[in-house]
């Protein structure tokens, strides 16, 4: 990154399929940031699934944009409708689901950087499966790969 950064306008960045319906927008990857962290935009559509429960040694925050999600941190549930910061830090199981009636938008921040690598392969696997599902034992190995350990 030279030294004047960078600037993405809202419908750039780079464009991956994601998980549950979800599509996802890489908006700053760890080698933009020195490492220090990555920002993806997500739009979950109405009726997608939960995330699976999972950790990783990421710190993992988030902030909806429109619409409302329900997180799971640990135990607990909790509502995030627009507007609503949510940060699971690294080592804290976590996962969410769209909750509203129509999409949702949000940001995720990764620190350190690096979990986009995850979601940059994870796009590959889903595109190679379509319109099926990527092969279970593949999305096992990827995220072990990435310290992502479902709960």
């Amino acid at each position: 990154m030279d030294s004047g950064g960078i600037t993405r306008a809202s419908s750039e960045g780079l464009r991956l399929a994601g998980p549950g319906g979800r599509s996802i927008l890489l908006k700053a990857g760890s080698t933009e940031t020195q490492g220090a962290y990555s920002l993806l935009k997500l739009t979950a559509p109405s009726g997608s699934p939960w995330s699976t429960h999972h950790t990783h040694p990421a710190t993992e925050a988030w902030y909806v944009l429109d619409g409302e999600l329900t997180f799971r941190l640990g135990e607990r549930i909790l509502p995030a409708p627009a507007g609503s910061f949510v940060l699971a830090p690294g080592g804290t199981p976590h996962s969410q689901v769209n909750s509203g009636p129509g999409p949702a938008e949000y940001l995720v921040i990764f620190s350190p950087g690096g979990l986009e690598d995850f979601f940059l392969h994870l796009s590959e696997l889903i595109e190679r499966a379509r319109p099926n599902q990527p092969n279970p034992d593949a999305l096992n190995a990827l995220a072990e790969r990435y310290g992502i350990v479902a709960v």
